[in-house]
């Protein structure tokens, strides 16, 4: 099987070998902190948020519940 001119040229090089093995780094870990990372924490908030609403609420019903059987 032949392969690409791009590709015989950077595995000729082992300089270019490197360079691409960082780029590559690079761009996972730019894609992650700027694409995938705002969306876990917005979401872990939101859990957070929907969690602290809901012990809100049960802690509200149980003092309703204590002053309606008193």
């Amino acid at each position: 099987m032949k392969r690409s001119g791009l590709f015989n040229i950077i595995n000729s090089h082992p300089a270019l070998i490197l360079a691409t093995g960082l780029l590559f780094t690079g761009g996972m870990i730019f894609s992650y902190r700027k694409l995938i990372r705002p969306v876990l924490v917005e979401q872990k908030y939101r859990e957070a948020q929907d969690y602290a609403e809901y012990l809100f609420n049960e802690e509200f019903k149980q003092k309703v519940a204590n002053k309606s059987d008193s």
